[in-house]
C-alpha cells in the first residue's frame, strides 16, 4: 500500500475538463511567479518594512501601516476642560469634543483623523486661553478706566 501524502501534487484537470472550459483548477503547487505577477490569494508581501506584520485584524495582502502597536495621540483632554471650567466656555466645549474623538479615531485606524482632531483640541485650548486672558485685560483696564474717571470727577467737587 502506498502513501497518498508522499506523492508530489501535479496540476493536471481533476474534473476531466480539457483547457479552459469548466473549472480552471490551479493547485498553486510548482509555479514560479514571475515579478509582475500579482501575489496570490492568502499570500502577503511587504516590501516597505521588513519583519512587520500587518497587525491584528488587517486584511491579507494588506500593507504595515504606521501607528499599529504605537500609542494615540495626546488628546488634550485636561487642558480643554480647565479651559472649559477656568477661562472660555464655548471654545473649551468644542475642545472637549475633539479630544474624546481622538482616541477612538485611532482605534478605528484613522491615524491622521486621529492627529487632526489632537490638533484642534490643543488649539481650541490655546485659544480659549488667550480669548479669556484678553477678556480680562480689557475687562480691568475699563473698570480701572471707569474708576479713574469716577474718582477724578470726585476730586472737582
Amino acid at each position: 500500500m502506498t502513501n497518498p501524502y508522499d506523492q508530489t501534487p501535479s496540476n493536471e484537470d481533476p474534473f476531466g475538463q480539457q483547457g479552459n472550459q469548466g473549472y480552471p483548477y490551479n493547485s498553486g503547487y510548482n509555479q514560479n511567479p514571475s515579478q509582475n505577477q500579482p501575489p496570490s490569494y492568502g499570500s502577503y508581501q511587504n516590501n516597505s518594512y521588513p519583519n512587520q506584520s500587518a497587525g491584528y485584524g488587517a486584511q491579507l495582502g494588506q500593507n504595515y501601516q504606521p501607528g499599529v502597536g504605537s500609542t494615540p495621540p495626546d488628546n488634550w483632554m485636561w487642558a480643554t476642560i480647565l479651559a472649559t471650567l477656568l477661562c472660555c466656555l464655548p471654545l473649551g466645549a468644542v475642545g472637549i469634543y475633539y479630544s474624546s474623538q481622538v482616541e477612538s479615531r485611532w482605534y478605528r485606524g484613522d491615524y491622521p483623523g486621529a492627529q487632526d482632531a489632537s490638533d484642534k483640541a490643543k488649539n481650541l485650548a490655546i485659544a480659549s486661553v488667550v480669548v479669556s486672558a484678553a477678556f480680562i485685560l480689557l475687562y480691568f483696564v475699563f473698570f480701572v478706566g471707569i474708576l479713574g474717571l469716577s474718582l477724578s470727577e470726585l476730586s472737582d467737587m
